[in-house]
């Protein structure tokens, strides 16, 4: 029911608690939770698409990094290059 996330790291940190916790997937988003900001929603869909196939770990870049070598920023339209 859960994915949970770790920042890329190596040795002692990746016994670290994880960096986010997503719900599997946006039906049980929208499911157990009352409302949803669309940020979160477009996170965990993407979170959800891609961590079957490929090494998912959480970005100080970016939202993503995908198998150590891709880094993906989610965003809707009016999201900037800047991630905060």
């Amino acid at each position: 029911m859960l994915l949970l996330i770790d920042e890329a790291s190596k040795g002692i940190k990746k016994i670290n608690k994880p960096a986010k916790i997503y719900l599997n997937n946006t039906n049980l988003l929208f499911a157990y939770c009352d409302s949803s900001e669309a940020g979160t929603v477009r996170e965990t869909f993407f979170a959800n698409q891609v961590e079957h196939t490929h090494k998912l770990n959480i970005s100080k870049q970016g939202d993503f990094l995908i198998d150590n070598k891709y880094t993906v920023e989610v965003g809707g339209k009016n999201k900037g290059f800047k991630h905060k």
